[in-house]
């Protein structure tokens, strides 16, 4: 799997050197040269792109498009839930405020 390099971590001296990606030019950790590893030649997120525009017009790539769709209102509404659920929980503690302020008085 392709790993995209980190500018910060020390490399060793006897480190081969980063490679590009061939679609979007990111630098790539180079593989361990073990004899089984091949060196990577795309990022992930490129290899998805590549994935999604291959399955595209099949039937698969319509359900994974729906799927994916799906997700993602999902996660909106969560998130909309959530900042709700902190408006109301505010506005409880304002009422339990003013009805204490009103209870001493």
């Amino acid at each position: 799997m392709s790993r995209l390099l980190d500018p910060t971590a020390r490399r060793p001296g006897w480190a081969p050197p980063p490679v590009p990606c061939e679609d979007c030019g990111a630098l790539l950790e180079p593989v361990a040269d073990d004899g089984y590893s091949h060196a990577p030649r795309v990022c992930r997120s490129c290899q998805n792109k590549r994935y999604e525009a291959k399955i595209a017009g099949t039937p698969e790539g319509a359900r994974r498009k729906r799927r994916k769709t799906l997700h993602s209102k999902k996660r909106r509404l969560e998130l909309r839930i959530e900042r709700d659920q902190a408006a109301l929980a505010a506005v409880l503690l304002e009422l339990g405020a003013q009805a204490a302020r009103e209870a001493r008085t």
